[in-house]
């Protein structure tokens, strides 16, 4: 009896430590595997403003006038700027998906990889703009373009809108922008009188 108690002491004492040296392996190879994931691919992947401002800017005989660089310039930095408010909307959502557990951590780290890089492509841009305007653009550019974004959205909703109405309401519309023009005219008529 004591050799098979000596064996279930030895059984006992060796099941735990085997157990442990699963788990931790296992703990290992999922780590090498996060350590040794492929690289990440770019969250935007096709940038025609930038690929426009660098063909612009590579021009030699003749050279780009300034005015177009300087226009490619600020199409560049308002498609970043519009990139970085999309960017920003996915990750708002990203992680509320990552916290239900739909979405891994690898995903969020992609998205913070791309706003790291649009970052990094508007302080470039910046740069371009203090190159080509002085410093005072370089300061303002980022705050041009985010402003351009606004006014652009705010015009792509009410062109939804406008879209949308029945031929009724242009009728309506038209009838009603011909009356105001009418108004005005003769409001002119009788400021010219006096």
């Amino acid at each position: 009896m004591s050799l098979s108690s000596s064996v279930l002491t030895i059984i006992a004492l060796l099941l735990p430590a085997a157990v442990c040296a699963v788990v931790l392996n296992i703990i290992k190879h999922w780590h090498t595997r996060e350590a040794a994931a492929p690289p990440l691919e770019p969250w935007f992947t096709d940038y025609p403003a930038r690929k426009v401002y660098f063909t612009l800017h590579g021009l030699e005989d003749p050279p780009c006038p300034e005015n177009l660089l300087r226009a490619a310039l600020f199409r560049r930095a308002a498609e970043a700027v519009s990139r970085l408010y999309e960017l920003r909307r996915s990750n708002a959502a990203a992680q509320r998906l990552h916290k239900r557990g739909f979405l891994a951590k690898c995903s969020l780290h992609q998205l913070a990889v791309a706003e790291a890089e649009l970052k990094e492509e508007l302080t470039e841009i910046e740069t371009e703009a203090k190159i080509l305007g002085g410093d005072e653009w370089a300061e303002t550019i980022t705050a041009q373009a985010n402003e351009w974004y606004i006014k652009n959205i705010k015009i792509n909703k009410t062109l939804e809108k406008l879209s949308g109405l029945t031929k009724e309401e242009s009728k309506l519309l038209t009838g009603l922008l011909d009356d105001a023009e009418l108004i005005r005219k003769e409001l002119g008529e009788i400021c010219d009188s006096e």
